[in-house]
């Protein structure tokens, strides 16, 4: 995972060659206005992690910190993965905003 603003942004990996699975994809990260980060499976980043979880090989896969879901979990889990960041991101913000925060 990359870090934003010093906050480490959800991964969603898709399959690449699935149209349903890149909209999906796109739509995940739009909504998410852009805090969640789309990595297809076929990448290198995919395969170092995917050797960890051999048996979900190919599967759909949200990684957000520690948190590692599968498959239809991971449209249960994806709201909660961008709220999550939106509440760091607006943390992040009123910190600037108090009076020498942002010193």
């Amino acid at each position: 995972m990359r870090e934003t603003g010093g906050a480490i942004r959800p991964s969603l990996f898709y399959k690449d060659s699935c149209p349903p699975c890149r909209q999906l994809s796109r739509v995940a990260v739009t909504l998410s206005l852009g805090h969640v980060r789309r990595v297809p499976l076929s990448s290198e980043e995919a395969n170092v992690l995917y050797q960890d979880y051999p048996d979900r090989r190919g599967q759909l896969m949200l990684r957000d910190g520690d948190d590692v879901r599968f498959g239809l979990a991971v449209l249960r889990a994806l709201p909660r993965a961008v709220v999550r960041t939106w509440w760091r991101a607006a943390r992040r913000a009123a910190r600037v905003l108090q009076p020498g925060g942002g010193a």
